[in-house]
């Protein structure tokens, strides 16, 4: 029993911990999402299709007019990852249902520094592609972008 609760204690510290890297499948398991936070705190992903290198380690992040940029100075402060299958109805087209069916990651990343700005980062992962936006979240001294 006593090992037990520190397994548990041990699992739940680790969980809490700042994550650095993610992968994120499609649901046949032919593309493949990376996410990183590389050594120099900056935020990068990259993709994999049939285990091939199509999109390499490329930089997410923003400069913004007046304020400094966002997306160096970063970590990962949590991950929400699922499966979705939804349907939807075209308004016109052949079928009368369309399957939306993929695995969604939604990082939400911190700065480090001041002004400890945060926005989420949602990927998408689909059989056929990744999709990908950013949101930026209402933070107090922060009227506009």
């Amino acid at each position: 029993m006593k090992y037990l609760s520190l397994i548990l204690v041990a699992s739940f510290l680790l969980s809490c911990a700042h994550q650095s890297s993610s992968s994120i499948k499609s649901l046949n398991g032919k593309i493949q999402l990376h996410i990183e936070v590389d050594e120099n705190s900056a935020l990068k992903y990259s993709i994999d299709f049939e285990n091939e290198a199509v999109i390499t380690s490329s930089a997410l992040g923003f400069d913004i007019e007046n304020l400094p940029s966002f997306g160096k100075n970063i970590e990962i402060t949590s991950t929400k990852i699922e499966s979705v299958e939804n349907e939807w109805t075209p308004v016109y087209g052949e079928r009368s249902k369309v399957k939306d069916h993929y695995k969604q990651a939604v990082f939400l990343v911190t700065e480090k520094i001041e002004p400890y700005r945060q926005m989420e980062v949602t990927f998408r992962v689909y059989n056929e592609g990744v999709a990908f936006n950013y949101k930026f979240l209402a933070q107090d001294g922060i009227d506009s972008i």
